[in-house]
């Protein structure tokens, strides 16, 4: 009987998605191999997920240690933070990372902002 009902939270939980805040998708997910648009990172709660995406690799800045850059989808852009310099300006990539947030309290208001921690690019 546990094993049935299981089943049945488990099909739940695949239709609800990040927009249900189901941590089982959030967090490292049920679905580890899925590419989410980079609109949706936002929608779970909290940080430190892991989630992939693809998209296009926009304005960079050089780091000490690496660089960060946007990565734009049809859906919207993220700032990643790479140890890899040896990223374009153009080229296509997917990546695997951890959603993380930067708070910037600026005149008593919140400017924080989330990016990603590349953790590694994908074929």
């Amino acid at each position: 009987m546990q094993v049935w009902r299981f089943g049945i939270l488990l099909g739940l939980t695949s239709l609800t998605g990040c927009a249900g805040r189901s941590e089982a998708i959030c967090v490292n997910g049920l679905f580890p191999g899925r590419v989410r648009p980079i609109e949706r990172i936002q929608d779970c709660s909290g940080t430190d997920y892991i989630v992939r995406l693809r998209g296009t690799v926009g304005d960079r800045a050089p780091l000490l240690n690496g660089q960060v850059y946007q990565l734009q989808d049809s859906t919207g852009e993220v700032w990643v933070l790479t140890s890899d310099t040896t990223l374009k300006t153009g080229e296509q990539i997917v990546i695997r990372g951890r959603v993380r947030y930067q708070s910037i309290p600026l005149a008593g208001r919140e400017q924080g902002e989330f990016y990603v921690e590349e953790l590694s690019q994908l074929e």
